[in-house]
């Protein structure tokens, strides 16, 4: 009984331990996705920021064309 109750102890603490690995695991990649997400938010605005100067750009031609053709 003594040597069935040892191992009980034993798969009891192993299986604990396993949790803690899984959850410590769990709240890294947790944190990694937050910090991948804050990178992918950056890049984002990035480019919504790039896009408005591009339509700006491209408005700004358009404007340049037409005034350039109304003088013809």
């Amino acid at each position: 009984w003594r040597d069935t109750q040892r191992q009980l102890d034993a798969l009891a603490t192993d299986t604990r331990l396993r949790f803690e690995q899984v959850a410590n695991r769990f709240d890294q990649i947790a944190t990694d996705r937050q910090a991948a997400d804050a990178k992918l938010d950056a890049r984002i605005a990035n480019l919504a920021d790039a896009d408005e100067k591009l339509a700006a750009r491209i408005a700004s031609l358009v404007s340049a064309i037409g005034n350039f053709i109304a003088r013809e």
